[in-house]
């Protein structure tokens, strides 16, 4: 239940840039971040999840790495098909299938931890799974990042991230969540709210193939000083140097 809070890291990239690199963040972009913390609280609040009361066993663990990992390698053969933003979107897809499952893993790795101390960690698989859904997870974001605008690819791995995150708690770890009819709607109100609101954070970021690089100001200066300026040097022609005429004093006007 603690994937969807990762929603919240585009609102804190508005606050770097804002602090850090100075850059204007517009209304629209507060406004959306608002509304997706918004969004996530109603949605927490509507499922109000709970606890785990189970231990996975090892068969539901083999289950459900295999059902992500089908999911996760067949949205990642679709994303080279494609104009690029539907290429960031299924990458995007891929990636959060496995932070969904990498989510699972350290909640296993975390139990383990607090059980049996640090020795034990390491002679338990949970960590190694960890590890190994952590490094696929990275390359196929990067491969997201690449592939296409970023409006097209975080609304997908916070979708596809948050919502299976839900899942494989109440699957694996049974954590109670409320699945009332009215819960489900205002639940699946919420969640298309912050999709949406990611979208609009997301298109406000800036191009990177806009992006000027960062010039220190001494640079700066000397680019734009004006080309006769006290500091420029001109260089004499080397001795014997004539410029070419081609002829052009052998030339006769012409009637």
């Amino acid at each position: 239940m603690v994937q969807p809070l990762l929603v919240t890291e585009l609102i804190f990239v508005l606050v770097l840039r804002r602090l850090r690199s100075r850059e204007r963040v517009g209304r629209p972009q507060w406004l959306a971040a608002t509304a997706t913390c918004a969004g996530l609280a109603v949605l927490l609040g509507a499922i109000v999840p709970g606890p785990s009361r189970s231990t996975p066993t090892m068969g539901a663990w083999i289950t459900a790495v295999v059902l992500i990992g089908m999911l996760a390698g067949a949205a990642a053969l679709l994303a080279h098909l494609g104009p690029r933003r539907v290429r960031a979107g299924l990458f995007g897809a891929s990636a959060g299938f496995v932070w969904a499952i990498d989510a699972a893993f350290v909640k296993a790795t975390t139990d383990v931890l607090a059980a049996d101390g640090w020795l034990s960690v390491f002679e338990h698989w949970p960590v190694y799974a960890l590890v190994s859904s952590g490094a696929v997870g990275i390359v196929l974001l990067q491969a997201a990042f690449h592939a296409g605008p970023l409006s097209a690819s975080q609304p997908a791995v916070v979708a596809v991230d948050s919502l299976f995150s839900i899942v494989l708690g109440a699957w694996l770890f049974d954590e109670s969540i409320r699945t009332t009819p009215m819960t489900v709607a205002i639940s699946g109100l919420a969640f298309v709210v912050m999709v949406f609101c990611t979208v609009m954070l997301a298109r406000g970021e800036p191009s990177s193939e806009n992006h000027e690089p960062f010039v220190p100001r001494d640079e700066r200066r000397s680019a734009t000083a004006s080309p006769m300026s006290p500091d420029t040097t001109i260089l004499a022609p080397p001795a014997g140097f004539e410029p070419a005429t081609h002829g052009l004093g052998n030339r006769r006007s012409i009637p």
